[in-house]
């Protein structure tokens, strides 16, 4: 699976230098009726090489035909995306491409399929400081995501290097012409 992800990241570590780190092999775990390659953190045992900042976990998993139950961390709180198809979470219809979010507090997660699928599951501690999303750009402030884009615009080191754009660097859109203001935990 390859992919591009953003990450929230606490505030000693949103301000250090561009990273890429290259993982050709993941670890996997096997559990009854399902399989999960561990992209972050840990799924049973079985540890992701990739660094993290805070504790997260990302997983890909293959779930086979009926009913399985899914390992958690219980401090974690946790999403599961429909990749392939419609899925059953606790019970609960997920329509192909949807997500659906678990609070903390749980050690496990029922998933029921019709066919083989896979499955995303994401998690980590709760994060409490509220965020400003927009684009590509996370933030703590409005002022946080103008100087990002900035910087995405002049080609910053902070951002590296993207093969395959000719070294050319996608344009952010426009800001939206209001203020963007922090999302909090409403749970």
């Amino acid at each position: 699976m390859a992919s591009s992800s953003r990450v929230a990241l606490p505030d000693r570590a949103r301000r250090g230098p561009a990273g890429f780190e290259h993982h050709p092999e993941l670890p996997v775990v096997d559990g009854d009726g399902w399989s999960a390659k561990v992209l972050l953190g840990e799924v049973a045992g079985a540890v992701s090489p990739a660094t993290t900042y805070t504790p997260i976990v990302g997983a890909e998993l293959r779930v086979r035909p009926g009913y399985v139950k899914i390992p958690l961390r219980s401090d974690f709180e946790h999403a599961i995306l429909a990749v392939d198809g419609p899925v059953a979470v606790d019970g609960v219809d997920v329509a192909h491409r949807e997500l659906r979010y678990l609070a903390p507090g749980r050690s496990e997660v029922g998933i029921q399929v019709p066919e083989e699928s896979t499955l995303l599951l994401i998690g980590g501690e709760p994060f409490d400081e509220g965020l400003v999303m927009w684009w590509n750009f996370i933030g703590r402030s409005h002022d946080d995501i103008v100087e990002a884009r900035e910087q995405w615009q002049a080609a910053a080191a902070r951002y590296g290097h993207v093969d395959g754009h000719g070294g050319k660097v996608i344009p952010a859109p426009p800001l939206p012409d209001v203020r963007l203001t922090p999302r909090r935990r409403t749970l």
